[in-house]
């Protein structure tokens, strides 16, 4: 994931999955993970990632997030598979 704070600041959501890894396992449990940096909302600025449809981190701080996204991608072995600009 290549430059993503930038791509994260510059609005794009990025959706990520482990599609391809339970395919080559043949299990049934895709995962998915969105992650985005909210803007324009003084009281809620930051970086956000949902996981399966739920908040499970929101922070105002890169680093926090990165952190937590790595643990994630790390355990559930995600990839990125969609990049999405929103507009802003």
């Amino acid at each position: 994931m290549e430059n993503l704070k930038n791509r994260l600041k510059e609005g794009f959501v990025i959706t990520l999955t482990n599609e391809s890894f339970q395919e080559s396992i043949g299990q049934d449990d895709v995962r998915f993970a969105e992650i985005r940096q909210r803007q324009n909302h003084s009281w809620a600025n930051g970086f956000i990632i949902e996981f399966n449809g739920k908040t499970i981190h929101h922070s105002k701080t890169f680093n926090s997030f990165e952190k937590r996204l790595n643990k994630l991608v790390k355990e559930w072995n995600l990839e990125e598979v969609e990049s999405e600009l929103l507009e802003l």
